[in-house]
Order: C-alpha cells, then structure tokens, then sequence
C-alpha cells in the first residue's frame, strides 16, 4: 500500500489505506490466541457458534470442536466419528488462505 499515492479527499486530507481482509482475518486469530492462550503460538479448543466463526475468520468451516493452532497457523473443525469412539479433522484451512 501507497500512502503518498492516495488522492487527497476535499479537506486536503489523504484517505487511510485499504485494509487488506486476509491480513485481517489473520491478525483476529493472532489476537484471539494471544488473548485465550497468552501466545500467538498457542493452541485453543473449543465450540464456537456459525456467528463467531465469520466474525473471526470470515466463513464457517463447521460445528462440533473448533481447533486455531497459531504454531501452525491452521484452524480445523474436529467431529466425533465411528460411534464417538474416534475423532476426524475436518476443513483444515491455513490462515493465509483466509
């Protein structure tokens, strides 16, 4: 991004950049992790509601147990499979591809 390129607007001010919504998504798990864990390399487990999810990372990737493994940088969605006796990764997504 180019500060000095951006056109002034009608007070003479220049615009902010444009934020970059990957950036972003990512900077929430960061922050989020830092926030749950006291490390961005954290890892944190745990249900989220469909609203929370798209809040944090802008799309839902399923219910059942929500996995952000910031060593990593992965979220995934574990589900309980062969009668509950085992568990399956599910939508494991890196978070650049955010």
């Amino acid at each position: 991004m180019h500060w000095h390129l951006n056109k002034p607007n009608r007070q003479g001010n220049r615009a902010p950049p444009k934020i970059d919504t990957m950036n972003d998504y990512s900077a929430n798990l960061a922050f989020f992790l830092l926030d749950k864990t006291g490390s961005i390399f954290g890892r944190w487990h745990g249900r989220m509601t469909a609203a929370a999810q798209r809040e944090l990372f802008g799309r839902y990737i399923g219910k059942g147990t929500i996995v952000i493994d910031g060593d990593n940088e992965t979220i995934r969605n574990t589900v309980k499979a062969c009668f509950g006796l085992d568990y399956e990764d599910r939508n494991v997504t890196q978070w650049r591809t955010l």
